[in-house]
């Protein structure tokens, strides 16, 4: 486990947000320049960890329910609610398809970031007989 993954899992609250104190004591933490760096280089991991919890809780379900949805099995779900590790584009995808889910990924020089949101309903168009547009909405 990375000092990032220890730092994230110390001072957050379950729904990932900075718990206000323990957030002051991370700040401090993160003033080191290589602790600032390695915090910065896990935040996808982190970013997915925490989506991946809260649908799991916000669904009721365990990672071994969440692993038979997504094709896997329970340690994949484990490894990737730690935050240790990067996911892979193919990871992100089979989330998003499988738990009907948008992902939006940010890559900038100075940041990468992920955010999950509930996938839009799709709409197709199509011409009626008397030229109107007809919209059809799938979920």
């Amino acid at each position: 486990m990375n000092i990032a993954s220890v730092l994230y899992m110390q001072y957050t609250t379950p729904n990932g947000s900075l718990h206000p104190i323990r957030g002051e004591v991370l700040a401090d933490a993160l003033d080191d320049p290589e602790m600032s760096a390695e915090w910065d280089r896990t935040r996808l991991a982190r970013e997915v960890s925490n989506w991946v919890v809260l649908y799991r809780q916000k669904h009721g379900l365990t990672q071994t329910q969440l692993a038979r949805i997504l094709g896997w099995q329970q340690p994949v779900v484990a490894r990737l609610e730690s935050g240790e590790r990067e996911p892979s584009f193919a990871t992100l995808y089979r989330l998003a398809e499988r738990l009907g889910a948008t992902a939006r990924i940010d890559i900038a020089p100075d940041l990468i970031r992920v955010r999950f949101t509930k996938r839009p309903r799709s709409r197709i168009q199509t011409k009626g007989n008397a030229g109107a547009s007809v919209e059809l909405q799938s979920a």
